[in-house]
């Protein structure tokens, strides 16, 4: 049970040792955008 316990927990933790750097990859393109659409929507109402 322990034991299993624990390999799970390494196994995310190695997913997310290769995950980690395109999630953040990701998420800061999704900002970018996000603040790309906000600024395009303010020029709009303005």
């Amino acid at each position: 049970m322990l034991y299993g316990r624990t390999r799970k927990r390494v196994v995310t933790i190695t997913r997310s040792a290769v995950l980690g750097p395109q999630i953040i990859v990701e998420y800061q393109n999704l900002v970018k955008i996000k603040i790309i659409m906000l600024r395009l929507w303010n020029d709009q109402s303005v």
